[in-house]
């Protein structure tokens, strides 16, 4: 009830009549009329909703249940990916793909038990702090990385590769604050 009323009907309406030939009789007039019924639908709409929502008995609850379905399905997640390392080792060749296949199962199971500890961080504040302040270590880094290529510590081919995982970690920071906001 409340996606319905919370729809988009005054925007269908108002494609509709944008669609209208240039020669229909009266186009001009059509248009005005379907923004008008845009306008109209968006604030009696919009200024009733949250009596809608009221009404549908929509609660905090529901969106406990869906935290905890989005849990449960990331789980469900990780756990086909534990199965899927299963089933790949049965047919490792050699012992470098067998430290991989490790590799890789560590760092799920580390994702994995990481989500508890975020699910801890469920204060808003708390989140944008722990962003803003790794976001900050990155930028750090990325100074220090910088010293480093600069004098010629380290192979390009190791500055790519930490560069590489700096990036991955500043888009993944930055993509937790921009979901925050």
């Amino acid at each position: 009830m409340v996606l319905g009323w919370a729809g988009m009907r005054g925007s269908i309406t108002v494609a509709a009549a944008l669609t209208l030939p240039f020669d229909t009789p009266r186009r001009s007039e059509l248009v005005l009329i379907a923004y008008l019924v845009a306008a109209i639908t968006l604030l009696g709409q919009g200024l009733t909703l949250p009596a809608v929502i009221r009404a549908a008995k929509v609660s905090a609850s529901s969106a406990d249940r869906v935290g905890r379905e989005q849990r449960d399905l990331i789980e469900d997640l990780y756990e086909a990916g534990l199965e899927k390392l299963d089933e790949l080792a049965a047919t490792v060749q050699d012992d470098g793909q067998e430290a991989t296949l490790a590799r890789v199962r560590d760092d799920l199971v580390s994702e994995r038990d990481s989500l508890d500890r975020r699910a801890d961080l469920d204060a808003r504040s708390e989140v944008e702090d722990y962003c803003r302040i790794r976001l900050e270590v990155v930028a750090a880094q990325r100074d220090a990385l910088d010293g480093f290529e600069r004098r010629g510590r380290f192979s390009s081919q190791s500055i790519r590769a930490a560069l590489g995982m700096l990036d991955r970690d500043e888009m993944r920071l930055s993509s937790v604050e921009r979901e925050k906001s």
